[in-house]
């Protein structure tokens, strides 16, 4: 089997089913780009808390309930 066998097969594929890998392209898009927004929120919240707390100072502690 030469190298380019698997190559040439896959891209018969994809012109063949063309709805179905635009799907599937799209599907691992909106997927990376969700994982990239979470990261982002998680680091923004991160970074507010740590601004909020930092306004109190290192010696001061309240505890609420």
């Amino acid at each position: 089997m030469q190298i380019l066998t698997p190559l040439k097969i896959a891209y018969k594929a994809i012109k063949i089913h063309k709805v179905r890998s635009g799907l599937t392209v799209l599907g691992l898009l909106v997927g990376v780009v969700s994982i990239i927004i979470v990261i982002n929120l998680g680091g923004g919240i991160k970074g507010f808390i740590l601004n909020e707390v930092s306004v109190f100072g290192s010696d001061y502690l309240e505890v609420e309930v």
